[in-house]
């Protein structure tokens, strides 16, 4: 078994290696998924085929062909875990999660057109934060943010301590 670790020598870089070499996007998720999973929960990590597509405007924007400022561009959304329902209730009975540590501004702009589309489609997505704390540039916690600006998303707060998500 190898050793557990971050896998980049850059502060910026938080991808993290399990005991068994996997490779995970932060030490946040893998503990999420390895804590899901010890609780019995049916999950997996999401890839390219549970990837959305979605449109977000472009400021300022203009179409080259017949010079319009409504011009969008086409974007791709990938989840971090899959947390599958009862399979007897049907394919969507499941659940998407997103999982974050620190939020900035641009990435909550990105998930404001996500979750709007998303939710629309009837996709069941949650998001669970690492802390409860104030996030830069405003005076919200990430759940009250999504509670103000993503309607339809569940918030949650991973507990480090019984390793169980508080749904608020």
């Amino acid at each position: 078994m190898a050793k557990a670790g971050r896998k980049g020598t850059k502060r910026s870089d938080k991808r993290w290696i399990d005991e068994q070499g996997r490779e995970w996007d932060s030490r946040f998720e893998w503990l999420v998924f390895t804590a899901l999973q010890s609780a019995g929960h049916n999950i997996r990590r999401c890839n390219e085929g549970d990837s959305f597509s979605y449109r977000t405007g472009v400021t300022k924007g203009e179409c080259l062909d017949c010079g319009s400022s409504k011009v969008f561009q086409n974007r791709i959304y990938t989840a971090d875990i899959y947390v599958l329902g009862d399979q007897s209730q049907g394919e969507r009975s499941g659940y998407l999660l997103e999982l974050k540590g620190y939020w900035p501004a641009p990435k909550r702009s990105l998930f404001r057109a996500v979750s709007k589309q998303l939710t629309e489609e009837g996709i069941n997505i949650r998001i669970v934060f690492e802390s409860p704390y104030k996030m830069r540039g405003t005076q919200l916690t990430g759940p009250e943010y999504v509670r103000k600006y993503c309607k339809g998303i569940i918030p949650g707060i991973y507990n480090k301590k019984t390793e169980e998500i508080e749904w608020l």
